[in-house]
């Protein structure tokens, strides 16, 4: 004899997942309160999965088309999201720190197999070295002045220092300021800096480090759009 299971749709829940929704604003509570995922899932003794899907569904209902109305400035930056082999772009507004649009996206490749030696020492023995050094060193001053008068100047006085050296690629270096001054001094009328995306970027390394969503993008995509929401735990 066969017998036939019927479930029935029950009006507080989901649909055709097996939490409420009171549940499921008690995980986002928790979220709230600093806990990460698996914190939450600990705590209620739950799967780890179904704390990320409250939080996904929630992330994607509130995130999932950022509002671009009013942005004025922009800032785009490019990250790896697993050791060099996945890029991902975003374009951040300035004005909020809101990240309205992440695509994947490739960077260029970066090496650094040198070992880092004592500046002494290499300076001692490389005299052009010491001066491309200290033009590194100096090149942000141009952007550290009290006025743009100022500002022009220290262009022109850094360009003179790396024409004089006659190495060719800070020679090459000044000539390219020199051509783009009217877009380097611009800045004195705007000073939009990366101080934000700065501060996004740390964040989204602890992220990574937390291993959100490694294994799905659209839930990583979406963590990205709320960054700064409070359910994301990435403190710590």
């Amino acid at each position: 004899m066969y017998t036939t299971a019927w479930q029935a749709d029950v009006p507080f829940t989901h649909g055709e997942v097996s939490y409420t929704y009171r549940f499921s604003r008690y995980v986002l509570d928790l979220l709230r309160m600093g806990n990460t995922i698996l914190d939450v899932a600990r705590h209620l003794h739950v799967g780890w999965n179904m704390v990320k899907d409250i939080h996904k569904k929630y992330l994607k209902c509130k995130y999932s088309r950022p509002d671009i109305k009013g942005v004025r400035r922009i800032g785009i930056d490019e990250f790896a999201t697993r050791k060099g082999h996945v890029y991902k772009t975003i374009v951040v507004d300035l004005d909020t720190g809101r990240i309205i649009h992440v695509g994947d996206g490739k960077g260029k490749d970066v090496f650094d197999d040198e070992k880092k030696r004592r500046l002494d020492n290499i300076f001692s023995t490389n005299t052009p070295l010491f001066h491309a050094y200290y033009l590194r060193e100096d090149l942000d001053q141009i952007w550290m002045q009290k006025s743009k008068e100022e500002g022009e100047k220290q262009l022109a006085y850094w360009c003179e220092r790396a024409r004089e050296t006659k190495l060719q690629p800070f020679v090459k270096v000044a000539n390219t300021l020199t051509a783009s001054r009217t877009g380097i001094l611009a800045w004195y009328d705007a000073s939009v800096t990366n101080a934000i995306l700065e501060g996004i970027n740390n964040k989204i390394k602890v992220m990574k480090r937390r291993a959100y969503g490694y294994r799905d993008d659209e839930y990583f995509n979406l963590l990205l759009f709320g960054l700064h929401d409070k359910t994301n735990a990435i403190r710590g």
